[in-house]
């Protein structure tokens, strides 16, 4: 075979360019035993590709799962967590400071409790948001561990 055809067949692989017709020259060519001295680098790779073109990885790949029970339980604590903050806050309104006043509407609050309502409509607002985010991104999850379960055959 021409050098000056290896050669140029050696570019165009390198540029990933080449077709399997012209590939396959190019193995036919460096697994031969006539290589000129200045091609032996790319010898050696020719002959590893063909070497371990056999090998196989035989051993089953585990696929941990996670467990489901743990993002219930945590959305229980959470709304335990809101409950209590809901218990304390309305036990500060009816403190014994306040235990004359009855409030029938938000206006009638004091200025500094008006506030803390009001961050705190903003804070459970901005919860509520992130935690519908969370939520969405969790179904996308969902979806893509039901696929993997199937590709898989895990259940």
């Amino acid at each position: 075979m021409e050098l000056a055809k290896v050669e140029n067949l050696l570019d165009k692989y390198i540029n990933a360019e080449t077709t399997l017709e012209e590939e396959t020259i190019l193995k036919k060519y460096f697994l031969s035993d006539v290589v000129a001295p200045h091609l032996q680098d790319y010898q050696k790779i020719f002959t590893y590709f063909d070497s371990n073109k056999s090998e196989v990885f035989n051993q089953n790949i585990k696929i941990p799962t996670r467990n489901k029970i743990y993002y219930k339980w945590l959305s229980v604590a959470a709304s335990f967590a809101l409950v209590i903050s809901f218990i304390t806050y309305s036990k500060l309104i009816k403190s014994p400071q306040n235990k004359n006043t009855e409030i029938s509407s938000l206006n009638e609050l004091p200025p500094e409790v008006l506030n803390n309502y009001v961050e705190l409509e903003k804070a459970l607002k901005l919860f509520s948001v992130n935690l519908k985010k969370g939520n969405n991104a969790f179904k996308s999850l969902y979806a893509y561990e039901k696929t993997v379960n199937k590709v898989f055959k895990l259940k």
